[in-house]
């Protein structure tokens, strides 16, 4: 895992130990059975065609992040390929390009890479699209004691990115505070980054719930300014239509 401390948002321990990054109830059995469909024990494969170099690789690693992905970055999408386990699991990591930001490559995945598999995708995930930075938008259950309070936007970052920001003009994001810690692929991709000095973060938004709605999506807004210099426009009707495409969350979800 990926931990905060008080006092500094770099990386300090990495422990692979959970499936769900937000969160849920389950009994054991049906958490027994989620591994196993989420387990991969063939190869991994790389398949990907970038004819140009990637400046920067947004990756999502939960239904939210990946849904605020499809519905910001939409306009003439071209699949560049994926990568995914040969047998054994559902996985599927799914990269395109948008027209609109051509130096950026965009990925998303429906099912989890167990932990010990982690750091082996991560490695070949990032050696096929060698990005020159990483932003992954994630999601947290937040505590109880937290509901009340929304905590904004927060970050996980490596060594490099803050380095990398200031070079772009761009103030730090607030660090993800005690007692959050980021785990699964989330987490091996920042380590993995932090190893090689590739710049990297992760833009930790809060999720209460499995269901998700508007609110949740426009926390990552200021990530997109972040990497392409950019600010959004008014992104309300899209992220509605996103959600009813994706997910079958109740309208008071939706409206929140």
């Amino acid at each position: 895992s990926t931990q905060s401390t008080g006092h500094s948002s770099r990386l300090m321990v990495f422990e692979m130990d959970a499936l769900d990054p937000v969160p849920r109830t389950f009994e054991d059995d049906e958490l027994q059975g989620e591994v196993e469909v989420a387990g991969g024990t063939g190869n991994i494969i790389a398949d990907l065609t970038l004819d140009d170099p990637v400046e920067t690789l947004l990756i999502a690693t939960t239904a939210s992040a990946s849904c605020f992905l499809r519905a910001v970055f939409h306009e003439e999408v071209s699949p560049v390929g994926s990568v995914y386990f040969d047998e054994g699991s559902a996985h599927r990591c799914q990269f395109w390009r948008c027209s609109q930001y051509p130096t950026m490559l965009f990925a998303d995945f429906k099912e989890p890479v167990v932990d010990e598999r982690s750091i082996e995708w991560a490695q070949l995930l990032l050696q096929s699209v060698n990005p020159n930075s990483v932003a992954v938008l994630h999601a947290l259950r937040p505590l109880e004691c937290h509901w009340e309070c929304p905590m904004g936007l927060q970050a996980v970052q490596t060594d490099s990115f803050q380095e990398w920001c200031a070079k772009r003009g761009e103030g730090a994001v607030p660090s993800l505070v005690p007692p959050y810690t980021i785990v699964g692929q989330a987490a091996a991709l920042l380590t993995r980054c932090q190893v090689v000095g590739t710049p990297a973060a992760i833009f930790v938004a809060w999720q209460p719930e499995p269901e998700f709605g508007v609110e949740v999506l426009a926390t990552w807004e200021p990530v997109v300014r972040l990497v392409s210099g950019a600010a959004l426009p008014g992104m309300l009707d899209r992220y509605i239509a996103q959600i009813k495409q994706t997910s079958q969350v109740p309208d008071h979800y939706i409206y929140s």
